[in-house]
């Protein structure tokens, strides 16, 4: 599933192309994408026609799209959604599960672009709502802290309140929204930190050194655009590159580049966990 540098990269890269375009037309090919009901009249206008794109937001994991008159879609990208630009007219490079496309004019006369959103296995989806305050009230006011915002306060109270092991507490959104399974393992690593250790165990020390290398790690991310492990792609249709830099994430039974010992894999809390015998005993 995407994570908070996949969907920040997402995020710039499609403010850098449509603020400021008019929504056209909107054709919905799958409407079970839309998560909260809409009449079938209504639909066309929750889903943004009629507007100009005004600003993109994102909390965690997930992306808004907010136009000039307040109204809002949210996209929860799932395991396999992606937003991906075209030209228009242009052959699309994927022809499959295109659910909803969105028709973009430039105002200044600049060519059409489509705006669509494909997702194969179709776990993610849309919610149209009528305002930011909406979205927040209702959806993302019950996330916690965006992990490239919290503070170090804020984290060791997190933290310390909990006897559940850091890998698991880390990956809980309502307590650091943004993080999954991958960037959980890289931070761990780099701050030198058993998976199963106990998150209300962490000194402030290692608090502190988990925040600094959740930050460096995930800034470091978004430049490199994410990380593909099977269906990330940016607007473009383009991979992530920070695959190429993961210590132990995705390596089980590679040597750590840091220490040189194995790198170990197994499940903890339903989801694999990748982690150096050498550096995080």
């Amino acid at each position: 599933m995407p994570e908070l540098p996949e969907v920040e990269h997402i995020r710039r890269r499609l403010s850098d192309r449509i603020l400021g375009l008019e929504i056209t037309r909107v054709l919905v090919k799958r409407a079970d994408v839309i998560r909260l009901p809409v009449p079938v009249k209504a639909r066309s206008k929750a889903l943004l026609r009629n507007s100009r794109v005004k600003m993109l937001h994102r909390h965690g994991k997930r992306l808004a799209l907010e136009v000039d008159d307040g109204r809002v879609v949210e996209f929860g990208l799932g395991m396999s959604g992606a937003l991906l630009l075209e030209q228009v007219p242009s052959i699309p490079a994927a022809t499959t599960h295109r659910h909803v496309i969105w028709n973009l004019q430039d105002p200044r006369g600049a060519q059409p672009m489509r705006l669509v959103w494909r997702d194969p296995r179709r776990f993610g989806g849309l919610r149209p709502l009528g305002s930011m305050s909406e979205l927040h009230a209702r959806f993302w006011s019950k996330i916690g802290p965006d992990a490239l915002e919290i503070d170090e306060k804020t984290l060791a109270r997190n933290l310390s309140g909990t006897k559940r092991v850091i890998k698991t507490v880390l990956l809980d959104q309502r307590v650091l929204a943004g993080v999954g399974n991958i960037y959980a393992d890289e931070v761990l690593h780099a701050a030198g930190l058993s998976p199963i250790r106990r998150a209300d165990s962490l000194e402030r020390a290692e608090v502190k050194a988990v925040l600094r290398f959740l930050r460096r790690i995930l800034v470091q991310a978004i430049e490199d655009g994410g990380s593909t492990i099977r269906d990330h792609q940016d607007p473009d249709g383009l991979p992530g590159g920070f695959q190429a830099r993961h210590a132990v994430y995705g390596r089980p039974g590679g040597s750590c580049k840091r220490c040189g010992a194995m790198i170990h894999s197994e499940q903890l809390g339903g989801r694999t966990t990748h982690w150096c015998s050498g550096c995080q005993k």
